[in-house]
């Protein structure tokens, strides 16, 4: 009991400690946690034991109660016809009572210790509970710095770096897109002009028709042409 309480008052002030050391302090932490698991499990034994003392001992003051009981009766019955019997019967009895008394202080002191040794091992539960909760936070608080740390030595640098590197990829890409549009636009303009050209033709020579045969059904031109022709 003792021991377990020692240990108990040192835990805290050992796990304190750890923030401040250069060491492993994760690895530390585990250590304790076992050196925790190991004591719970030392008073869990202890605390079985505690209990099967005290079963033995309430189950033998049952039989002790149910001894007292017997020999009373038995006293009683031979009263009237043994008188040396019935002495000897109220002497077990004496005996009887003086042992039902030893055997309940002892039981009292065995249900005191069970008491005290649940509670010593529900400390160390919550003790380890606590250990772990600090061991995952402060496990957490050293990835957090040691991320910061590699960024800000480096991770900054390479940022920048993929950054460049990012810019001028996307530069060459738009740079190809551009110039396959370009070119793409050029394609499709020459095709498109192949067939403008004959459209325009097509109109040109519907206009020259349309000319001549107005020129045809106009009298006016037709003598204009004639006098043309008069030599002066």
């Amino acid at each position: 009991m003792k021991t377990i309480k020692r240990f108990m008052f040192g835990v805290s002030a050992k796990m304190e400690e750890l923030v401040g050391q250069m060491e492993n302090h994760e690895a530390v932490a585990a250590s304790m946690i076992a050196e925790a698991q190991r004591s719970a499990a030392a008073a869990r034994i202890q605390l079985g034991r505690v209990r099967a003392d005290r079963d033995r001992l309430h189950t033998r003051l049952g039989q002790l109660t149910q001894s007292e009981k017997q020999w009373k009766v038995r006293a009683r019955k031979m009263a009237t016809e043994n008188e040396d019997g019935a002495i000897e019967c109220v002497r077990r009895i004496k005996q009887v009572r003086k042992d039902i008394e030893q055997t309940t202080r002892d039981a009292a002191e065995v249900d005191e210790v069970e008491r005290k040794l649940r509670k010593v091992l529900a400390e160390i539960e919550d003790k380890i509970r606590l250990l772990r909760r600090k061991k995952h936070a402060l496990r957490c608080r050293q990835s957090c710095a040691e991320a910061v740390e590699v960024v800000s030595c480096d991770g900054l640098g390479r940022a920048d770096e993929i950054d460049e590197l990012l810019t001028r990829w996307e530069t060459s890409v738009v740079e190809k897109e551009i110039r396959f549009d370009i070119d793409h636009h050029h394609d499709v303009d020459e095709f498109a002009r192949t067939f403008e050209n004959e459209e325009q033709r097509d109109e040109l020579k519907q206009m020259l028709d349309e000319i001549i045969v107005t020129a045809d059904s106009d009298p006016a031109s037709q003598g204009g042409a004639e006098k043309e022709d008069i030599p002066s």
